[in-house]
């Protein structure tokens, strides 16, 4: 399994854990909206 798998699963699992039950399309959904300032703001960082 790649990394981005393990901790696809290790979101979803935190998230279940609190009481959360959220879809693995709806996790994918929320990290393409998430992910790009993320990065950026990490390179900006640099």
């Amino acid at each position: 399994m790649a990394i981005g798998g393990l901790s696809r699963k290790a979101g979803l699992t935190a998230l279940r854990r609190e009481g959360l039950d959220i879809s693995v399309w709806q996790f994918l959904k929320l990290g393409l909206i998430v992910m790009p300032p993320a990065l950026v703001v990490a390179l900006a960082c640099v």
